[in-house]
């Protein structure tokens, strides 16, 4: 319950920062928005990137970082298990071929 509890104060706290970056990014006169989506996903390690952007001026250069870890958290499962499920497809095949080939030699043998 109390893990919960955390998680879900996390999230709260987590959107607060972000609408505060947002705030000091209005008063900057910079229309982009921090990501809710980002924010979701890589929470306080995205806040982090888009304060370090802040603090040093890059805040209209794109974002480059949390896409690149997106697609490295998204693409390196999908990656593994395609790998993980072919050599278990071939790993199948060459049993079934050597059923196959041990039951036709009983049959000749007989």
């Amino acid at each position: 319950m109390e893990a919960l509890l955390f998680i879900i104060l996390h999230f709260i706290i987590s959107f607060r920062v972000r609408s505060i970056i947002n705030e000091a990014w209005g008063k900057k006169g910079i229309t982009r928005k921090v990501s809710w989506f980002f924010t979701l996903i890589f929470n306080v390690f995205y806040l982090q990137y888009e304060i370090n952007r802040t603090v040093n001026d890059k805040e209209n250069e794109k974002r480059i970082g949390p896409w690149v870890f997106f697609l490295i958290l998204i693409l390196l499962p999908i990656i593994s298990v395609l790998l993980i499920w072919n050599s278990v497809a071939n790993n199948l095949e060459v049993g079934i071929a050597s059923i196959e080939q041990q039951s036709a030699a009983l049959n000749n043998f007989e």
